[in-house]
């Protein structure tokens, strides 16, 4: 789930997107058409999902969803337009680079910072994709799951599930070490 400027919930199932708005206590479907598809578009006819789970806001409203059935991350605007802006699909690697020459295996949480970029926890590494799309690995490693504190990749996280952003540092709900970790910058 999450939440937009507007205290609008946002939440996936049944390969679609939906809106609840707290104030008219309606739930509409906000983007998907229900079949487990991948399409690009429009609304919620001309666009699909498969399998979304993980789902992200950022300060434009802009809701970003981690779609695990395509291994993508895609956006969608406040006019329901869904856009694929990272990842390639392949399942069986994890690899840095812009867009869709980006791959991901599993993301078990997404959230934003001020400036627009889209924080990522995968598998046993944090990633940050910024909004040119490039995706980057901050801490931790693809293939090595443990406990190191360090920079970058001599960090080793196990089974990190959850994350946030906040006074400039990044905490990181390492589930496996039952441990609250920090990523700070400079």
């Amino acid at each position: 789930i999450c939440f937009d400027s507007a205290n609008n919930l946002y939440y996936s199932g049944g390969n679609r997107i939906y809106r609840y708005n707290p104030s008219t206590k309606v739930v509409q479907p906000f983007a998907g058409n229900g079949v487990a598809a991948n399409f690009d578009g429009q609304g919620t006819v001309f666009t699909a999902f498969s399998s979304p789970t993980v789902l992200a806001c950022d300060q434009a409203d802009n809701i970003y969803v981690w779609d695990s059935g395509n291994g993508t991350i895609r956006r969608i605007d406040q006019n329901q337009n869904v856009a694929t802006i990272a990842g390639n699909g392949n399942y069986y690697s994890t690899a840095d680079g812009f867009g869709t020459n980006a791959s991901f295996y599993g993301t078990s949480a997404m959230f934003t910072d001020n400036t627009g970029d889209l924080f990522l926890v995968c598998g046993s590494s944090i990633r940050k994709m910024d909004a040119q799309t490039n995706v980057t690995t901050l801490a931790g490693s693809f293939y090595g799951n443990g406990f190191a504190n360090g920079p970058g990749n001599v960090a080793r996280f196990n089974s990190p599930s959850g994350g946030c952003f906040s006074h400039g540092a990044i905490y990181v709900a390492d589930s496996g070490n039952n441990r609250i970790r920090s990523i700070s910058f400079g």
